[in-house]
């Protein structure tokens, strides 16, 4: 069983060899840290370079504090130029704002930014995280991505490699890919004689900066394979169709000749 490391709530930094801290890198535009085992992201203490990552409240037994946690994510972003300017808009957002703001990046691990064409006021980065909420829920909420869920979650039952923290990380590759991509993985756990051994070989990927371009290698080999199958199972239906005309001729010659 994995235990959380022995922790006192006036300790704000999570330990780097902490079970649960998972570097998500590999996602696109996201903040690199997030807690596995409270399903958040995680902030910085201190600016660049002598960050340490910020243990979540959950995790130190406290209340939320919208604006530290705020600025602890924004600390965070990649860019560090655009911080500064983003960092006192935040600072000036009313306190729903903020919160708001807070709660979007802990679930969705998104930096929001000033944008470059944009006024850099507190109004313009609300404007900015409600766009981004907007995209976060339509495209969580497309068609495709609602057949995946609905997909993973009836598969959990049946495969013990498919637990919660995996369904929510095949989730965000899903949501990550290309049309094309997706519906090889949707194909690819809709295989009954694929869907164990990809959970295998999925399992085994390190959890790096590497995970989304491994995984997609990984979901057009078994396509690849699936591929080779249905030509395998078409050219042995041609055959069978071959022999039973073949049966059928032989039938009638002997008919003929009686």
């Amino acid at each position: 069983m994995t235990r959380k490391p022995n922790l006192v709530a006036t300790e704000k930094e999570c330990p780097p060899d902490c079970p649960f801290l998972i570097v998500r890198s590999w996602q696109p535009d996201t903040l690199p840290y997030f807690c596995g085992r409270y399903e958040v992201f995680l902030g910085v203490l201190g600016a660049a370079p002598s960050r340490r990552i910020a243990r979540c409240h959950q995790c130190r037994g406290i209340l939320p504090d919208a604006k530290r946690q705020g600025l602890a994510f924004i600390e965070s972003y990649a860019d560090l130029a655009r911080i500064p300017e983003t960092r006192q808009a935040f600072s000036e957002m009313d306190k729903i704002y903020r919160q708001a703001f807070s709660d979007l990046i802990a679930r969705t691990g998104r930096e929001i930014y000033l944008q470059e064409n944009k006024p850099k006021t507190s109004d313009e980065l609300a404007n900015q995280a409600l766009r981004i909420w907007r995209g976060e829920h339509d495209k969580r909420h497309a068609a495709s991505a609602l057949a995946f869920k609905s997909l993973v979650e009836k598969l959990t039952g049946d495969f013990t490699l498919l637990t919660r923290q995996t369904d929510m990380l095949l989730m965000n590759l899903f949501l990550v890919m290309d049309a094309s991509e997706q519906a090889m993985l949707m194909s690819i756990l809709q295989n009954r004689r694929q869907i164990e051994a990809f959970l295998e070989a999925f399992s085994k990927q390190p959890r790096d900066n590497d995970l989304l371009r491994n995984v997609r290698a990984l979901v057009y080999d078994f396509d690849r394979q699936a591929e080779q199958e249905r030509e395998l199972e078409q050219e042995r239906a041609r055959r069978r169709q071959m022999d039973l005309e073949m049966m059928r001729r032989t039938h009638q010659a002997g008919r003929g000749g009686k």
